[in-house]
């Protein structure tokens, strides 16, 4: 039996999914897979819970249903008066799990996280689209100093293997170009107005209420959630060296319910589009067929890969939610314990 032991950095939604699922789904780890998941730390801005022979998962969730800053643990003696930096200084793991917030402006927590942990010689998954965005060199230079693992498949497609699809099952193929529709919250109001006849403002209100949307959804409707994808697809697919601001970005806050009706009217739908080719990445709204791939509705996301071998693959999936993106990130801590 080889056991894995995890540092969790983050305990917002996603956090706390991987918490879950780990809880939900350990001892089948151990019987179909031989691997005993451990999660030693987790830990947040305020405050971390760390104990080497692992957390108790159902005391830790139990104690934690409603939103806090800080992580509440029956055991005092477990909590530590640690921020995520300061437990990647002080715990034993194998794997540090990195889940704080995407933050675009500075890529701050989670780039210090990732390099500390890569320091300390600990493999890093992290579904954090900030570091990877803005300093995708940095990062993979400290990986390759380390000689340790990073994945990052939840910072792309969600549950929908984009990366792991292109790197291992696609291997042999050169890839020419990957489009995609990869941000469900723009899918869900474009969905909305083609289908339902809302207006852009009355359909992103009910994306709000539904989840789907954060309060302040500025950063996926004016396209820089998707230009975060496409620049780690395009960097991690590609091999290019591009930041975010290389990728040519437009959102959905001009779309207008007669450009909906006028897109109908030719037999397509809009869609806030990701294109990434050797000439660079671009994400915009984009009229696409009602029966291509692409138009994929409601939270859906899809990527459809033009390769020369195997012509075009196509994935689709959820590529949002909690335990879908904690999916994701177990996917990853398999694919460096095997």
């Amino acid at each position: 039996m080889k056991t894995v032991r995890l540092g969790v950095i983050g305990f917002g939604i996603v956090g706390k999914g991987v918490c879950e699922v780990v809880k939900d789904k350990a001892q089948l780890y151990k019987e179909k897979y031989g691997v005993d998941i451990r999660i030693v730390c987790v830990a947040d801005m305020m405050n971390s819970i760390y104990d080497e022979d692992g957390i108790d998962l159902d005391k830790l969730m139990q104690s934690n249903q409603e939103r806090s800053p800080v992580i509440k643990y029956p055991d005092s003696s477990k909590d530590k008066k640690w921020n995520g930096e300061m437990a990647i200084d002080n715990i034993d793991a194998d794997i540090i799990v990195e889940v704080t917030p995407t933050n675009i402006k500075d890529a701050e927590p989670g780039l210090t996280h990732i390099l500390k942990a890569f320091d300390r010689g600990m493999h890093v998954v992290t579904s954090n689209k900030g570091p990877l965005a803005l300093y995708y060199g940095k990062v993979i230079e400290a990986k390759e100093k380390s000689g340790k693992e990073l994945r990052f498949e939840a910072t792309v497609g969600g549950t929908m293997p984009v990366l792991n699809l292109a790197q291992e099952a696609l291997k042999g193929n050169n890839i020419v170009s990957i489009k995609g529709i990869l941000n469900g919250t723009t899918n869900y109001i474009l969905s909305n107005m083609a289908f339902e006849g809302k207006q852009f403002d009355d359909a992103l209100k009910e994306a709000q209420e539904k989840g789907y949307a954060e309060a302040n959804p500025a950063q996926d409707i004016e396209g820089w959630d998707s230009a975060c994808k496409a620049t780690i697809i395009s960097n991690a697919l590609m091999d290019k060296t591009m930041t975010l601001t290389d990728v040519e970005v437009k959102g959905i806050t001009e779309i207008k319910m007669e450009d909906v009706l006028d897109a109908k009217k030719n037999g397509n739908i809009i869609k806030l589009l990701v294109e990434v080719n050797e000439k660079g990445a671009k994400v915009r709204p984009t009229p696409v067929p009602l029966n291509s791939p692409l138009a994929v509705t409601g939270t859906l996301n899809v990527a459809v890969f033009e390769t020369d071998l195997s012509k075009d693959i196509t994935v689709m999936g959820r590529g949002a939610g909690q335990i879908e993106t904690a999916a994701a990130i177990m996917s990853d801590v398999f694919a460096i314990a095997r």
